[in-house]
């Protein structure tokens, strides 16, 4: 069987939900190496990794996540930064937020 984006969600959402966002985010990073499959990796799936890490208290890592995204174009939505600056609220990095606020003025988000 061959995977789609719906069922490549499902795999890391299951892992996050079973608190194991670094195994997800391998993964994620495994279909990304494959051409076939990485156009499956969306906003979806990417704010599940987020999610992963934020539940951590993995700020390091969300931003890092997001970064990706910016880099790979993929569009974040408000969900994805709710994910984000909650994380920072949580982890006490409220100066990283500031950051993720411009980014969300300048994309009208």
């Amino acid at each position: 069987v061959k995977p789609t984006a719906i069922t490549i969600g499902c795999v890391v959402e299951a892992l996050v939900i079973n608190r194991r966002g670094e195994e997800a985010w391998q993964l994620v990073q495994e279909q990304l190496r494959c051409e076939d499959r990485k156009l499956m990796i969306n906003t979806v799936v990417y704010s599940t990794v987020l999610k992963g890490f934020a539940v951590s208290k993995r700020v390091d890592k969300v931003l890092s996540v997001y970064k990706e995204m910016r880099a790979n174009s993929i569009a974040c939505n408000t969900i994805t930064y709710n994910t984000m600056l909650d994380a920072c609220a949580k982890c006490d990095a409220m100066e990283k937020a500031a950051q993720l606020l411009e980014d969300m003025k300048e994309l009208n988000v």
